[in-house]
């Protein structure tokens, strides 16, 4: 007696988790985690993950002049585009930014504020106008 699952019952219970509770369970991952099983394989190609965590969310932009004009959940806060073009700075002589999936224009209107050059192509025409009108303020 004691403690012990039955077979049967073991398996019972295994066909009642959905298919994402399986492989977690059955995952080398810890829980799923992708950071503890990409870590070997990082080591041997010598690659070494810096730990900068940065504002990449919209939420900051609810304060900021002209970002905050339309709330895109979506979108990049200024800040983390900001931190992206100075980290760059010294790279380039005279950069030209492309924001191939401009949304709301956070990347545009941040370079152009950083005095860069900056392009955005957006299929969504609701998102076009906001960053038409944002980049053109």
């Amino acid at each position: 007696m004691g403690n012990k699952v039955s077979e049967p019952a073991q398996l019972t219970y295994l066909t009642d988790l959905t298919v994402r509770q399986l492989n977690v369970l059955r995952s080398p991952k810890n829980n799923g985690s992708a950071r503890a099983d990409s870590a070997k394989y990082l080591a041997e190609l010598g690659v070494e993950i810096l730990n900068r965590r940065q504002p990449i969310q919209f939420l900051p932009n609810s304060n900021e002049p002209v970002h905050r004009w339309s709330p895109y959940v979506q979108g990049f806060s200024a800040k983390f585009v900001q931190g992206t073009l100075d980290f760059h700075k010294e790279d380039y002589e005279a950069p030209v930014v492309l924001d191939p999936f401009a949304g709301s224009g956070t990347v545009i209107v941040q370079s152009k504020l950083d005095g860069k050059e900056a392009y955005g192509i957006e299929l969504n025409p609701l998102l076009h106008f906001v960053a038409t009108i944002k980049v053109n303020s």
